[in-house]
């Protein structure tokens, strides 16, 4: 029996390594939480309640200054007329999945925050989770640690990609992402606190509705629970975007969450097509896409504009689980009031043909496309027409001249092709990188 005893003593051996290494794990996790915990609390927040922010890009607030992004609006719009306030940590990276966002609010709890808030779910569309299937195995630090060991090992010999999220469009200071066959290691620092690298597995197919749902309303319950068990609630903002159909079921997951297991829901889509109907009772599409344009990029993420207005619902959220005393002191629709949405102007000049004229701002890159009433998109950017490849011509781009003005002519043998209910559509695009854009449908052209 001297095998019997001796695989006993190695099986003996392993666990105890393995409960020695997940101590030693908790232990430095511990101080390390008690030193992040002081520098927050006695550099940063000048001992003001916290309020931790995790999530993906529309947290860390890609494209924009650091002082430009939620958390810092939320942070400034609490501290208005010299009220004390809260104080902000943004540990929102790019990319970050819901069951990312888990593990960013178990970080965050050593913080001791009054509230977490979360916006997460879109980049559920592109990934999947990389490993479970242990049980409650998954929760060891050991697990987490070797799982990660044995990714680096993957990555090791990658190259790392430059992120370019950052303002305008500009390289992300210290960001990376690693390839590694079908997964990617993710290492962006968020806009405050340390990198917490991730792995992300993409899938060139998404999820079905129902199993996207699923996974969403579990993670976002999880959230609920992990910020509970420390002993804070959770706040979840829809995302500004909310009601366009890639971020719709996502919105109404979190709204059916409102008020279950503790959770708040800041419906920042929902206040701001409240707030956009009353900023111009009149307004035509165009004038609707134009204030869009103001406060959303091309691919969905706020402006600084859109940001502001985020914080107010946020804000408002953030009274209604007790970390703010006082309910914000000015409204969605008051911000927009003063906002000029300019609409470029699409004119078709007489006796030139098929020839167009577009009066932006001197610098937009004005883009022109012919097609046929339908539904389509451009970067993004829904339009109000169908493209015809073969039969219309290739999208036309130039740079507004100092007037403003940018002009083009469309061949004849083309423009013969188009047919009585042809449309053409220009797009405006201003800023750099995934900046803002908005388009203009003329009248159906009198083609023969």
């Amino acid at each position: 029996m001297r095998w019997v005893r001796r695989l006993a003593a190695i099986v003996a051996g392993t666990l105890f390594a393995i409960a020695a290494a997940e101590i030693a794990l908790r232990v430095a996790a511990a101080v390390n939480a008690r030193s992040a915990l002081e520098h927050v609390r006695h550099e940063r927040s000048g001992d003001r309640p916290i309020v931790a922010f995790v999530g993906d890009s529309n947290i860390y607030g890609v494209y924009v200054e650091a002082d430009e992004t939620l958390p810092r609006a939320v942070e400034k719009v609490s501290r208005v007329d010299g009220a004390r306030g809260i104080h902000a940590e943004n540990r929102g990276v790019p990319g970050t999945p819901t069951w990312i966002a888990v593990r960013q609010i178990e970080d965050v709890l050593a913080l001791r925050p009054v509230a977490v808030v979360a916006t997460a779910g879109v980049n559920n569309y592109s990934t999947i989770p990389p490993g479970e299937g242990l049980g409650p195995f998954e929760k060891l630090r050991v697990v987490d640690l070797v799982r990660r060991s044995l990714f680096n090992l993957r990555v090791s010999r990658g190259a790392p990609q430059d992120v370019n999220l950052g303002t305008g469009g500009a390289t992300i200071h210290g960001g990376t992402v690693v390839l590694a066959s079908n997964s990617q290691a993710v290492q962006i620092p968020p806009r405050d606190g340390a990198v917490a690298a991730f792995e992300s597995v993409g899938t060139l197919r998404p999820p079905s509705p129902d199993a996207f749902r699923t996974r969403l309303r579990a993670d976002f319950l999880r959230m609920a629970a992990v910020a509970r068990d420390g002993g804070t609630r959770l706040v979840l903002s829809t995302y500004l975007a909310g009601a366009q159909p890639y971020f719709s079921p996502i919105t109404d997951v979190m709204r059916e969450l409102q008020g279950k297991e503790g959770i708040e829901v800041a419906d920042t889509a929902n206040a701001y097509a409240v707030a956009a109907k009353a900023w111009k009772a009149d307004a035509t599409a165009e004038e609707k896409v134009a204030l869009d344009s103001v406060v959303l990029t091309r691919d969905g993420h706020p402006t600084p504009l859109g940001y502001r207005l985020e914080a107010i619902e946020v804000a408002r959220a953030l009274r209604a689980v007790g970390a703010l005393d006082r309910d914000p002191s000015t409204s969605l629709g008051e911000v927009l009031r003063g906002v000029e949405a300019t609409v470029p102007i699409l004119r078709r000049i007489a006796g030139e043909g098929l020839a167009f004229e577009v009066s932006a701002k001197a610098g937009d890159r004005v883009i022109l496309l012919l097609g046929t009433a339908g539904e389509s998109f451009w970067r993004a950017l829904p339009l109000p027409i169908q493209h015809i490849p073969g039969e219309s011509p290739a999208p036309q781009a130039q740079t507004a001249d100092a007037q403003g003005l940018a002009r083009f002519a469309v061949p004849s043998d083309v423009a013969s092709k188009l047919g009585a209910g042809a449309f053409a559509v220009c797009i405006v695009e201003r800023g750099e990188g995934w900046g803002s854009s908005s388009w203009l449908r003329s009248a159906p052209l009198a083609c023969e």
